[in-house]
C-alpha cells in the first residue's frame, strides 16, 4: 500500500467513494509524464481485478508546487460540481486532500481511445467535429471591458515575464511591441470570456466510443480565457497531426495551410466559432495571435520553479533555460504568427 493508497482509504468517507460505487481496497499504481514541463506524478487507481483505472489522483512533483493540482481541482469543480450544468467530456471532481502541504487532486478517471495523430489522421473529419463542439460546450463567464485589466491580467502580465528571459535576444522587445501594437482591437473591444482549457492536445484529449471529446489535465485553464483560444490550439494539432509534423519547421508549415490565407480550413470554423458568441469574425487574425502569445508566456511557470519564472529570476536562469524557451514550439508559433498576421485568415 503507497501513500495515495492509505490516503484514499483514510478518507474514503470524506471523499464519498461509496456514492461513486466504489469500495474499500483500492490500489494504484504511479505513472511519471515524460514531459520536460510536467509539473505532476500520476497515479491511476484501479479496483480489486479491475482493467481500467476507476479514479485518477494527481500531485506535485516538487514540494509545494501546488498551484498547478489546485487550479486544476478547482476548474473540474466549477464544470462538474452541479450535475445539471455539467460539460461533457470533463472528468468528474472528487476531491482535493492537503497533505503536510502538499495538494493532492482526486478525480473520476474518464473513459475513451487517446485522440493520438494516428487517430486524427484515421478520421480527421470527426476529429474535428469533436473538438469544434466541445469548445463550443465551454460555458461563457463574462464580457471584456477596456477598463477592467483583463489585457494586463492575461496577456501583458504573462508575456512581461517571458520577454524577461529574452528568448531571441534583442528581437524579444521588438516581438513584444508588435504583439501589443496587433493586438490593440482585440484589447479596445467588448469581448465573452470563457472556461478556457489552455492546452487542448494529445496527449489530453480522447474520444468516447460515441465521439464525444473527453479532456483532461485542466491545470493551464483559466476561467477568464478568450474565446477561440481552444479551438486554435485544437485545430494547430489537428493540422500537425494530418501533416505527420513533429520538428518545428513541419509546425509552422502547419500553420501556415491551417490559418493563412483568405481559404484557409480553419478560417470558416474559427469564423463561424466567434460568430456564434457575437464576436466580431474580423478580430480572428487577433485571436490568433494572442493565443500564440498567451500559449508561450505559460512556459517559465511550467519549466523552471516559481523563483526564477518571475521577471527579476529570469537574469539569474541558465541559459539552457533560454535556448529552451526560444526552441518551444508555442513560442515558436507565436513569433510566426507575428510575421505572417497580414496574411491570416
Amino acid at each position: 500500500m503507497n501513500l495515495v493508497d492509505r490516503l484514499l482509504d483514510d478518507h474514503f468517507d470524506d471523499l464519498g467513494l461509496d456514492r461513486l460505487g466504489l469500495g474499500r481496497g483500492l490500489r494504484s499504481a504511479l505513472v511519471t509524464p515524460g514531459f520536460a514541463t510536467s509539473r505532476h506524478v500520476v497515479a491511476m487507481v484501479f479496483e480489486p481485478g479491475a482493467a481500467a483505472p476507476c479514479l485518477v489522483v494527481k500531485l506535485p512533483r516538487r514540494a509545494g508546487d501546488n498551484a498547478g493540482v489546485e487550479t486544476e481541482g478547482h476548474m473540474l469543480r466549477r464544470l462538474t460540481g452541479d450535475a445539471r450544468a455539467r460539460v461533457p467530456g470533463v472528468p468528474r471532481f472528487v476531491g482535493l486532500l492537503n497533505h503536510h502541504g502538499h495538494s493532492l487532486l482526486i478525480e473520476e478517471a474518464v473513459r475513451g481511445a487517446a485522440l493520438d495523430p494516428a487517430a486524427v489522421r484515421r478520421d480527421p473529419q470527426g476529429a474535428v467535429e469533436a473538438g469544434v463542439s466541445f469548445t463550443a460546450s465551454l460555458p461563457g463567464t463574462g464580457v471584456t471591458a477596456p477598463g477592467d485589466r483583463w489585457y494586463e491580467r492575461s496577456v501583458e502580465a504573462p508575456l512581461r515575464r517571458l520577454s524577461a528571459f529574452r528568448p531571441f535576444g534583442d528581437e524579444t522587445s521588438r516581438l513584444l511591441a508588435r504583439t501589443h501594437d496587433v493586438l490593440a482591437p482585440l484589447r479596445e473591444s467588448a469581448v465573452p470570456t470563457v472556461v478556457e482549457h489552455g492546452d487542448l492536445s494529445h496527449p489530453n484529449i480522447l474520444r468516447s466510443r460515441d465521439g464525444v471529446l473527453q479532456v483532461i489535465d485542466w491545470e493551464r485553464s483559466d476561467p477568464l480565457g478568450i474565446l477561440g483560444h481552444d479551438l486554435v490550439f485544437y485545430l494547430q494539432y489537428v493540422h500537425e497531426s494530418l501533416r505527420s509534423a513533429y520538428t518545428p519547421a513541419a509546425q509552422l508549415e502547419a500553420f501556415d495551410h491551417a490559418f493563412v490565407g483568405p481559404h484557409a480550413p480553419a478560417g470558416g470554423l474559427l469564423r463561424a466559432h466567434l460568430a456564434q458568441r457575437g464576436v466580431d469574425p474580423g478580430l480572428l487574425p487577433q485571436v490568433l495571435v494572442a493565443t500564440w502569445a498567451r500559449a508561450a508566456a505559460t512556459l517559465p511557470s511550467r519549466l523552471v520553479p516559481d523563483t526564477t519564472s518571475s521577471v527579476a529570476g529570469a537574469h539569474d536562469a541558465p541559459e539552457a533555460v533560454r535556448a529552451a524557451i526560444a526552441a518551444d514550439r508555442d513560442v515558436l508559433l507565436w513569433r510566426h504568427a507575428l510575421g505572417r498576421f497580414d496574411a491570416l485568415c
